[in-house]
């Protein structure tokens, strides 16, 4: 016996688009999330904005059609059809939720279990196949309820594209002429700075460890030494001071600033005062450099470096080099999964 299938008519054209729409826009909820608590950590750009823009208008042309064809149907190959189509957007908005409720280390300590990870997502699925089996007409109609009471989180999400889109991203990249006014007493110095990778993790002994071998073949070709002291006990003090060439009681981040307190006095950290590191260089000879990522490097160092590159790991778009793609937002969405 065969299921009734009806013919799409003019009336769901509307809905069509609206959900069409939602569901490109839930996709991306992983993205805006990150955007409105840390826009700085994905060196985001008005540009890349634009492209996700133009990701969205093509996924909700996709997503509408596929709506199209199945919202009129009904029996369970259409529930299925709809689920199908339904599943990647709402996943992913579980993704983007899941990082930003309050016991988010928690979670990730416990998806990191192998048990876990693969129970909790086979639970789900036998649950929902075992009421589509019993129910079909049920789930049918919740997951259709389901879809159009999440689909206003759609307008939240374009209203993050859109403020991004407004304001200028941070600078990712700066070129000056050199400064220098005589010459280097050798050809380079370069400085690798680590969070949390102490001393005692990287060397075993007077050389680098074995499990990390670009390091130790760099390191082989260098001067090495040992008989230094950091200026603070953790990176978050101690990286801040090395640049400044100067000690710190304090260091905290307070959004894409850093604020140190030195004894009574607290103000904004600086690496471009006399006597930091790159005004030494300068000094020196030497033209400063610098590359680094997550941290919008090229507006705090400024002119103190006569070139600088900052850039997310997580941005698929980092590596493109300006080049426009529609795809950049949706890989980096995935990125940005747990």
């Amino acid at each position: 016996m065969t299921e009734p299938v009806t013919r799409a008519r003019p009336s769901h054209l509307p809905i069509s688009i609206w959900l069409g729409f939602a569901l490109s826009a839930l996709f991306f909820y992983p993205l805006a999330a990150a955007l409105d608590s840390d826009a700085y950590y994905l060196q985001w750009q008005p540009a890349h904005a634009v492209e996700a823009g133009v990701a969205i208008l093509v996924l909700t042309g996709v997503f509408g059609a596929l709506v199209h064809a199945i919202w009129p149907r009904s029996g369970r190959g259409a529930t299925v059809a709809l689920g199908f189509v339904a599943l990647l957007p709402i996943l992913s908005l579980g993704a983007g939720l899941s990082r930003q409720l309050p016991f988010d280390d928690q979670l990730r300590q416990l998806w990191e279990s192998a048990a876990v990870r693969y129970a909790i997502p086979a639970g789900l699925v036998l649950a929902l196949a075992g009421g589509f089996l019993a129910w079909p007409a049920t789930i049918d109609r919740w997951l259709r309820r389901v879809l159009l009471v999440l689909s206003p989180v759609g307008l939240v999400v374009i209203g993050t594209f859109v403020a991004t889109a407004l304001h200028a991203g941070p600078v990712v990249a700066r070129d000056v002429v050199s400064s220098a006014t005589q010459p280097a007493s050798c050809a380079s110095v370069v400085a690798f700075l680590f969070d949390e990778l102490s001393f005692s993790y990287l060397y075993d002994g007077t050389r680098i460890r074995a499990e990390y071998p670009q390091i130790r073949a760099f390191a082989d070709r260098a001067t090495n030494y040992l008989d230094v002291r950091a200026p603070g006990d953790e990176t978050l003090i101690s990286v801040p001071g090395y640049l400044a060439g100067r000690a710190y009681d304090n260091v905290r981040v307070e959004r894409n600033r850093l604020e140190y307190d030195l004894g009574s006095t607290r103000d904004h950290f600086s690496a471009t005062e006399a006597g930091s590191l790159f005004a030494t260089a300068r000094a020196a000879g030497f033209s400063p450099e610098a590359a680094g990522y997550y941290f919008p490097y090229c507006e705090l160092l400024g002119t103190a470096v006569d070139t600088c590159r900052s850039f997310s790991f997580y941005n698929a778009a980092a590596a493109a080099n300006g080049r426009f793609n529609p795809l950049h937002p949706i890989a980096t969405t995935l990125i940005l999964w747990p």
